[in-house]
């Protein structure tokens, strides 16, 4: 039995799918966009880190300060935590946004100035990348 083709079905030249051409087109697209849209959203993550990083400093000065009033002395961080009389200034003293760690400095003066500080995203203490409470007041 010998199969011939059937004359009412056509045969196409062109096989279903893409060209070359049209997939470096939208590959060339989806870079253009992504060119474009990844360094605004980079940008954006970075100025998010450093608004916290403000926001916790402010949090935990603000907490240095009612400790002092509440018990005349300077405290810690490990002591803004403990439950005192049924509360604690502070639930957790959290890790700044880059993974570093909080300090809490005082100018040496009776009432204290607290300031917060995070050492920013190189955590390099001491440059022009760290974070402070002081920045948020003025």
């Amino acid at each position: 039995m010998k199969l011939t083709p059937d004359p009412g079905h056509r045969r196409t030249s062109r096989a279903g799918g893409f060209t070359l051409i049209e997939v470096l087109v939208v590959v060339a697209i989806l870079g253009l966009l992504a060119a474009l849209i990844v360094p605004n959203v980079v940008a954006h993550a970075d100025k998010a880190r450093r608004e916290k990083a403000v926001i916790d400093c402010v949090a935990i000065a603000d907490a240095a300060r009612a400790y002092y009033v509440d018990r005349g002395r300077v405290p810690t961080l490990e002591q803004l935590t403990e439950r005192i009389d049924g509360h604690s200034y502070l639930r957790v003293i959290p890790k700044d946004p880059w993974g570093g760690a909080y300090e809490l400095l005082t100018d040496g003066r009776r009432p204290p100035e607290f300031e917060v500080r995070s050492p920013g995203n190189n955590g390099s203490a001491g440059d022009d990348d760290d974070v402070s409470s002081k920045a948020a007041e003025g």
